[in-house]
């Protein structure tokens, strides 16, 4: 005879807590992401130091939906310099 299923009924909440802690942790880095800009209003420069390193530490571009919400502990370096393009409250919008 074989084993017994296992329940699947642990897993949901785990998932939900991996997930919610990706969140939070990604919050954590794109305050500090715009702390940086904030001071030196150079998000060119940062974006700079992300394409270095992703090519250094050959990262791969696009993790997949499911690694980068349940597996990484920072966010993907494209969502970080997509931020870094995108924040400039700086400059007014006239």
């Amino acid at each position: 005879m074989g084993a017994a299923p296992r329940p699947i009924g642990p897993i949901a909440p785990n998932l939900l807590a991996a997930s919610y802690d990706y969140s939070w942790r990604c919050i954590r880095y794109y305050t500090a992401d715009r702390f940086a800009l904030d001071l030196t209003h150079d998000g060119e420069a940062a974006k700079t130091v992300i394409v270095k390193y992703a090519q250094v530490a050959l990262y791969v571009p696009d993790p997949g939906w499911f690694r980068k919400n349940f597996r990484m502990d920072h966010p993907s370096l494209d969502d970080r310099a997509r931020f870094l393009d995108t924040y400039h409250p700086w400059i007014r919008k006239s």
